[in-house]
């Protein structure tokens, strides 16, 4: 099953991530082979037999229905995550779209503050700094009342960043 499997991931789906219905497919088609390898290979042939007509039914669709319900899962979880791709794109265009008439007149801590303001509200966070290597040009938002525009920078956070480029 795992042989079948692999051959249709890497030949008839070349890698992409199969539907449901073409795993459910898949998990039937590789159950009956498993069922026939049994017949082939197990003695007695009449025993051998027996069992298959007992299992072959409930193995068939409870394996390939598992299978078809773990790649459902999988496809929704890759499309929420294109999604959530999406959206942050959207917001970083928003953003450069929205600040680029305040920076055209160059990167003072005026230019800074708008951008910081326009940042803090299409990102929904609770706040934006924006710093040089060692002053605050412009902070927005939840601790404004002690990170003031021209004081050098307090938090070690801060201080992280501009060591190793770390957000």
């Amino acid at each position: 099953e795992g042989l079948l499997g692999g051959l249709v991931h890497t030949f008839v789906l070349k890698g992409a991530v199969p539907s449901g219905k073409t795993g459910f497919a898949v998990g039937v088609l590789g159950e009956l082979m498993q069922m026939a390898i049994l017949l082939l290979v197990a003695r007695p042939f009449s025993l051998a037999l027996q069992l298959v007509k007992v299992i072959i039914l409930p193995m068939t669709l409870t394996n390939a229905l598992g299978i078809a319900l773990f790649l459902s899962i999988l496809k929704n979880t890759q499309a929420e995550s294109q999604r959530i791709q999406a959206i942050q794109a959207k917001k970083a265009l928003d953003i450069a779209n929205r600040t680029l008439p305040y920076m055209r007149n160059g990167f003072n801590p005026e230019s800074a503050e708008a951008a910081a303001r326009i940042i803090l509200e299409v990102s929904e966070v609770h706040a934006v700094a924006i710093t040089d290597t060692h002053k605050v040009l412009a902070y927005v938002g939840i601790g404004s009342d002690h990170h003031r525009q021209g004081e050098p920078v307090l938090t070690e956070g801060t201080h992280q960043a501009l060591r190793d480029g770390s957000i």
